[in-house]
């Protein structure tokens, strides 16, 4: 045999062993890191859908989406929505192979989502293999997670049974089976294809001769080695190599090509699952409505700093009568000004200080370095200042104030639980004395318990007839008449006596027992005024407060009307007043002002000056009386402002053919003033405190020597 022909065979052997070894290994490698990867990507995907159903959870909890609607939005993200069919189409973005997809049971083995069987039960279903996969999916999910192997149709072709490879986990949340499933034959398409490369271009390698395959070899085995180190690198989780050069159009070329899409399909889908990660990162520490950091990354942020060991000052703002807000303006007005007084203290403080909402409409300022009481009052008013300025939203113009609760941490050992309790108890006391702000003092925590023993005790007190009335007279300054008496409620409580309505009221109002005392109030006031005109007071009309909570129940007019055909009392001797919150939803207002004018029953505007800025509603609105408040007549003698306020008031009363009444003048000099500014009627202590009912009477007399004794000497 020539030499030549042997060197060839020679060669063509020592070519074509190594040639069919590099493949053999490629294949191996290839098909070894292509199940990892496919396996790895089953899990990723099971768990991306978890974390999906997680988020949603906490919205659903929330009461932001309805349950059915957050399972439904997973199922169509996984797979897509229904046909006219019931079927579903496979999601092609999950790179789970042609046929492969996400699906998910339940314990009892129902398809709760499912191309073709979803609502089936699958329980028993046995497996051309002999397998009961539905069972062992269950086994594999309760025991915290595991792969199972059976056969199972395409979805394409229901005859066509072929092996699959299933991950399931189970969702502690909704209590679902999340499995994602691929056929084996798309795990190894790669691999196969690789080796039919490598098998097509070992035979031209041993047709063509030595040269060609010893060229054609070092050519093959070049970007095949690549594949598979960057298989290889792939495995472990990095992407970091550039794209692997195409140089031929050959069988090869595509393979690379091929790689060189899957390597960067999957890249692209990482960065996905990051962005999605970024993505809940994000809404699980943030408020979905002012974008603030939420409650859990509060206190969080409030870890680490007591963590650095240095002072800083937490303080609580909660937005003064947001609940009538809400209830006046509705829910959307509400959460634009929840938004605008988040973007104020944004826009406040520098980078440093930390700014986020801790629920409904409280909001959490962490200020680092801030623990001496001069700096601290100064924040306070700074914070005041910004957020009384008049925020417009929409087509009202509002004012808006905030009440702030503190507290300081100097390197105390507090947890933080603890810790934003104390600057909840600064914020209630400075609720309760109805000052701007309050430091947090460790007397607090007896008054904090103190206020949940009377909110308790107050669920009874309407019960246990604890609960009163006193009145106070209505005079004319001008003929010393009095004209009318305003009902005001009284809680003499049988272990700690009588009980201020500045603690007890905002109880009533916040549990929402000021319905039902409202009412009896109502029904007492008539009932007692129309025991006075049955004994010749006739000509005695009655006031009563309607809280905000009254004013927007639906049962308000059918209520009053009831309680006056019970009580007999004529309805034009029925005022009753509101205050200017009340008028911020004009809407509702107007309806429910018109039907009780319809009635016959009088309105007058309580606290006159201190609350809604527009007064567009004076002039559109059956209003009777304006009611001066107590804060402008306290130093009228003294205070310009407060002069000009009151004379400002009255006239603007008199243009408008409004009747106007002073309330808590308790000096001849307040009076005169008063008189002099044509004010015709006024209540306070110069005339009278307020009276228990059996004493009214008994005063009569007095009462009204008294008004003409003052009325006298006016006109002197």
């Amino acid at each position: 045999m020539p030499i030549r022909i042997k060197l060839i065979i020679m060669s063509l052997l020592f070519l074509a062993v190594p040639s069919l070894l590099i493949g053999i290994i490629g294949y191996q490698s290839s098909r070894n890191s292509l199940k990892t990867l496919g396996a790895e990507s089953l899990q990723t995907d099971v768990r991306m859908t978890i974390e999906m159903i997680e988020a949603l959870d906490k919205q659903v909890k929330t009461g932001k989406v309805l349950l059915e609607d957050a399972q439904e939005q997973v199922k169509e993200a996984i797979l897509g929505k229904k046909d006219a069919n019931g079927n579903r189409p496979i999601n092609p973005r999950l790179n789970l192979g042609k046929h492969g997809f996400i699906f998910i049971i339940n314990s009892a083995g129902v398809e709760l989502a499912h191309p073709n069987f979803e609502g089936m039960d699958v329980w028993e279903i046995k497996t051309t293999d002999g397998v009961y996969s539905t069972k062992e999916v269950v086994r594999a999910a309760n025991n915290g997670g595991g792969f199972v192997t059976y056969e199972w149709p395409l979805p394409d072709n229901p005859n066509v049974h072929i092996p699959k490879i299933t991950y399931a986990e189970k969702d502690p949340n909704w209590d679902w089976i999340v499995c994602a499933g691929a056929y084996l034959p798309d795990f190894n398409a790669g691999a196969n294809r690789v080796l039919y490369i490598l098998l097509f271009t070992l035979g031209i390698s041993l047709l063509a001769g030595v040269i060609v395959i010893l060229w054609f070899s070092k050519k093959m085995t070049k970007p095949i080695i690549q594949v598979a180190e960057q298989v290889k690198l792939i495995a472990r989780g990095d992407y970091t190599q550039e794209p692997i050069e195409i140089t031929s159009k050959d069988e090869i070329g595509e393979l690379v090509l091929n790689f060189n899409v899957m390597k960067e399909n999957q890249k692209k889908a990482i960065l996905k699952q990051k962005e999605y990660q970024e993505r809940i990162e994000y809404m699980a520490f943030h408020d979905d409505l002012t974008k603030l950091p939420n409650l859990r990354y509060i206190k969080e942020k409030l870890t680490q700093e007591m963590q650095s060991h240095k002072p800083f000052a937490l303080l609580i703002l909660d937005v003064d009568r947001f609940k009538q807000s809400n209830e006046a303006l509705g829910h959307s007005i509400a959460d634009l000004i929840l938004k605008s007084v988040a973007d104020r203290l944004k826009e406040q403080f520098p980078s440093h200080v930390f700014v986020g909402r801790l629920t409904g409409d409280e909001f959490a300022i962490i200020y680092p370095g801030l623990n001496q009481e001069d700096e601290w009052i100064s924040v306070c008013k700074q914070i005041q200042s910004r957020i009384n300025e008049p925020l417009q939203v929409k087509n009202l113009l509002l004012n808006v104030s905030v009440t702030i609760g503190s507290v300081v941490y100097n390197n105390n050992k507090i947890e933080v639980d603890e810790f934003l309790k104390h600057a909840n108890m600064a914020l209630m006391e400075a609720q309760q004395q109805q000052v701007p702000f309050q430091m947090y003092q460790p007397s607090m925590d007896g008054k904090a318990f103190d206020r949940l023993v009377l909110e308790n005790h107050l669920h009874h007190a309407l019960q246990r007839n604890e609960l009163r009335l006193v009145y106070q007279p209505q005079v004319d300054i001008g003929t010393g008449q009095i004209q009318g008496v305003e009902a005001l409620l009284r809680w003499h409580h049988p272990s700690y006596g009588f009980i201020s309505p500045a603690e007890f009221i905002p109880i009533a109002e916040n549990t929402g027992l000021i319905i039902p005392i409202g009412e009896w109030v109502l029904r007492t006031a008539c009932r007692q005024i129309k025991e006075w005109h049955d004994q010749g007071l006739s000509f005695l009309q009655i006031a009563v407060n309607l809280s905000s909570r009254q004013f927007y129940s639906q049962d308000l007019i059918e209520t009053v009307k009831g309680i006056l055909l019970e009580t007999g009392l004529p309805p034009g001797d029925l005022e009753l007043e509101i205050t200017e919150s009340m008028m911020m939803n004009m809407e509702h207002a107007s309806k429910t002002l018109q039907d009780l004018k319809h009635l016959g029953c009088k309105i007058a505007i309580d606290d006159f000056g201190t609350g809604y800025s527009s007064l567009n509603y004076l002039k559109h609105l059956p209003i009777h009386r304006l009611k001066i408040d107590q804060s402008f007549i306290r130093d009228l003698a003294e205070n310009e402002q407060d002069d000009t306020i009151v004379s400002t008031i009255i006239s603007m009363a008199q243009h408008l053919q409004l009747d106007v009444i002073a309330e808590g003048v308790e000096t001849p000099e307040q009076m005169d003033i008063l008189r002099k500014k044509q004010c015709t009627h006024v209540q306070g202590y110069l005339y009278s405190p307020p009276l228990a009912p059996e004493n009214f009477l008994q005063q009569w007399d007095q009462l009204l020597q008294k008004a003409n004794t003052l009325a006298s000497e006016l006109n002197e």
